[in-house]
């Protein structure tokens, strides 16, 4: 932990500035000579010490409370504790863009020639050290998320803020910077800030990256909008504008759940024997454009697992009785999907793998049929916007002659 260099006591990270703070006001009260004070903490570089010894002692003589509580003694019950909210809560208010933001470098689209293998801005961002940088491209290229993988990256050794020039002042700024010097002088943790829509600042309200390491997202041409000595410090990244094939692969690679979710539901309708929901599925996996050979192996693998020795000729298909009632039901299966908009897979019909699939009740309150009597189950397999559709129709059944 650090230690305070007036009283030299280890203190959490949480609490060492706000101690040397406290340390610096009972100094001043005492009648303590400054001058001492100002050799156990050194100036940063570019800052005398006279220029830094104010800051320090500016940022000691604001309000606080009458009777400020030791930071050496253990929190009381009643401390101010943020609540611990539901995760599913907070993923369900957080906005789309956020949700389905990449969380690795190659989950980033349409930059190759950046973020590639072994490209210039994939190697500084997975180096040691980074430089000031202005990110430049259009709307939706993925500067944010360039930045926010960034973060998180760096979150074990250096700071990360991010600002929005559209609504941060000055203020905001100078805030950064204080806190930035405190960082690297008590903990020794470089400070990164990132400015989205830097380009709306005014010229006076840019800054020059001098104890930070600045990152800066731009849509404008960073040579007419930003300043000349802050664009002279930082390098500047072209991302590309995203391209139809891109949007192609992110359509395609959100289709995925929906692929495993349409043949989990197959699965379980011919388990649960529901003709009608079972062919429903079918169809809409074969409408929307799933590989046939794919839906056959299910089939195999469910006369195998789900059938087995209950019908010895569930395999053997060519022994097996013929009718035409499947066809003439898929094509009504057809027509009820083209009228309209697919309505959700059931919860209940859902896989959940993992525990992000559990907590959104992805197969709760499912009943597997082999656990009950006869495997009969009072269970709907069919959305809710379908239940009472009847796709078969019994009398149709032609068996064939002997």
């Amino acid at each position: 932990m650090p230690a305070c260099p007036i009283c030299d006591r280890h203190f959490s990270t949480h609490n060492i500035e706000s101690h040397v703070n406290l340390c610096l006001t009972k100094a001043s009260s005492s009648g303590v000579d400054e001058d001492k004070l100002s050799p156990t903490l050194p100036s940063p570089p570019g800052w005398s010490q006279a220029a830094f010894h104010t800051h320090i002692l500016s940022s000691s003589k604001r309000p606080r409370p009458s009777t400020p509580q030791r930071h050496d003694e253990a929190p009381s019950k009643d401390s101010h504790t943020p609540k611990r909210h539901d995760h599913r809560q907070l993923d369900a208010t957080r906005p789309m863009a956020e949700r389905m933001r990449p969380t690795c470098f190659d989950d980033v689209l349409g930059q190759d020639d950046l973020l590639g293998p072994d490209k210039p801005l994939r190697r500084l961002l997975e180096s040691g050290h980074i430089p000031n940088m202005i990110l430049w491209g259009p709307p939706g290229c993925g500067k944010t998320t360039v930045a926010m993988l960034l973060a998180k990256q760096k979150k074990d050794s250096q700071r990360f803020v991010a600002l929005s020039a559209t609504t941060a002042k000055l203020a905001h700024v100078r805030e950064v910077f204080e806190k930035a010097v405190n960082e690297a002088q008590l903990l020794g943790r470089q400070t990164i800030l990132f400015v989205d829509e830097i380009h709306r600042f005014s010229k006076l309200q840019q800054v020059e990256a001098g104890m930070i390491t600045l990152v800066g997202a731009t849509t404008e041409n960073p040579s007419f909008e930003l300043n000349a000595a802050l664009l002279s410090r930082c390098r500047v990244f072209v991302l590309s504008k995203i391209q139809p094939d891109h949007i192609q692969h992110l359509l395609r690679r959100a289709a995925r759940d929906a692929h495993y979710d349409c043949i989990s539901a197959l699965h379980k309708s011919i388990r649960g024997s529901d003709g009608d929901a079972a062919l429903y599925w079918l169809g809409r996996m074969m409408q929307g454009g799933e590989n046939p050979l794919y839906v056959a192996r299910r089939l195999i693998r469910v006369a195998s697992e789900d059938v087995g020795l209950a019908d010895a000729h569930a395999l053997p298909l060519a022994t097996a009785p013929k009718s035409v009632e499947v066809y003439k039901a898929y094509k009504k299966v057809k027509q009820t999907i083209d009228q309209g908009n697919d309505p959700d897979v059931p919860l209940h019909l859902r896989n959940a793998p993992t525990k992000l699939m559990e907590s959104l009740n992805y197969g709760k309150e499912y009943k597997y049929n082999p656990d009950y009597e006869d495997g009969a189950v009072d269970q709907t397999y069919l959305p809710p916007e379908l239940v009472g559709c009847e796709f078969l129709q019994a009398k149709n059944w032609v068996h064939k002659k002997e």
